[in-house]
């Protein structure tokens, strides 16, 4: 499989400070052990079959094509509970915040972090070191040693006798430093302190230290055995150009493309992974029926994508089109969503299976993105 790797230091413009954060160098961890067991990491996500997300940062917009996979190892709090849902499977750090988001209704297993650091040196140097920038509100523990501090910004912000020895430690050498030095500091944001969750330096310093922790490629092997190894994906309405890795279904059929009049319904004998419908439910006077077929072919954790035109944000895009028959603005989908008052009491009269209605975004003022996932009739 192809697999696409992200974390926060993806952002970072700049290469060289890059090599500086520290879930840097745990996502270069978790893609080398991904390869290890025979799968290519792509640096395009247009080619992966699976996006993982070493969540340190939200994804703007997960690709509707991937299998999404998040791991919670930082920032925990930058995490909503409509962001958690947007994933096919979720592992966290912390055995605690990973009880929290099955709370919520989200499967969720706990994965601690990794290391594929060595037991190295005897921690015999009578030295306490700490490797990291300095940031507004960092405030590190107590030294009980000559303290050696590596990173930027830290010029005029040393603690009291504390020694800085420059910008960056190439991190080949981290292993024997944590090794060798009597006392390794450790700081962790609030947000992570507060769910029990460790950042990556912890696991590095045990295992330089000889403590058994988890290794990069038992975390792969875990996270890519869970992944179905074939899913079945529908993009209905595609016309001839069907999306990579889909099926296409459409009226007009034609070369791989199924010819099927989806104003009846949609017919399956197998459970589906993923269904798309981009800009084609407007053309259908039957919608509930064929999203009622939908919610029934979808694996209990499926999920469809839709792309409407918004009659509210563009009258023109929405009415122009002499082919439209039906019109959507957000609240459309208050009457499929199981939380929402409006299904409960006329959804329910309408015969409409209930979803997680997910999301419902407006993009480029003229459409609604909507992702839903079958809930369970209550």
């Amino acid at each position: 499989m192809n697999v696409y790797v992200v974390a926060a230091s993806d952002a970072e413009g700049d290469a060289a400070r890059r090599l500086r954060w520290g879930d840097y160098w745990f996502k270069e961890g978790l893609s080398r052990a991904i390869a290890a067991i025979g799968h290519t990491v792509v640096s395009n996500v247009s080619e992966a079959d699976v996006l993982i997300n070493c969540h340190g940062m939200g994804v703007q917009v997960l690709p509707v094509h991937t299998h999404n996979v998040l791991w919670v190892i930082g920032h925990p709090a930058r995490l909503s509970e409509g962001e958690l849902m947007q994933y096919d499977a979720v592992y966290s750090e912390s055995e605690e915040y990973a009880a929290h988001v099955r709370s919520l209704g989200i499967a969720c297993e706990h994965l601690p972090g990794a290391s594929d650091f060595l037991p190295m040196g005897s921690g015999d140097l009578p030295q306490s070191v700490f490797v990291g920038n300095w940031r507004e509100g960092r405030v590190l523990p107590e030294a009980h040693y000559p303290l050696h501090i590596w990173g930027e910004g830290w010029q005029g912000r040393l603690p009291d006798g504390a020694t800085w020895e420059g910008l960056y430690l190439a991190h080949e050498e981290l292993n024997a430093l944590y090794g060798d030095s009597a006392e390794v500091l450790n700081e962790t944001h609030a947000d992570m302190i507060k769910w029990g969750m460790h950042n990556p330096r912890y696991y590095d310093i045990l295992a330089a230290r000889g403590e058994a922790v988890p290794t990069f490629a038992e975390c792969a092997a875990t996270i890519m055995a869970r992944v179905p190894k074939q899913r079945v994906m529908l993009d209905l309405g595609c016309g001839k150009r069907v999306r990579r890795g889909f099926v296409g279904i459409d009226a007009a059929g034609g070369g791989d493309v199924i010819r099927a009049n989806l104003e009846t319904g949609l017919a399956l004998d197998d459970p589906v992974d993923v269904i798309v419908a981009d800009n084609l439910l407007e053309h259908l006077r039957r919608v509930i029926p064929l999203l009622n077929d939908c919610h029934e072919a979808l694996l209990p954790r499926g999920r469809m994508h839709i792309t409407v035109p918004n009659v509210l944000a563009s009258p023109e895009a929405a009415f122009s089109d002499p082919t439209h028959v039906r019109y959507f603005t957000p609240a459309t989908w208050d009457y499929f969503d199981l939380g929402n008052p409006r299904w409960k009491e006329y959804g329910t009269q309408y015969g409409i299976l209930p979803w997680n209605v997910v999301y419902v975004r407006e993009r480029d003022g003229r459409f609604l993105d909507v992702m839903l996932r079958p809930a369970v009739q209550p």
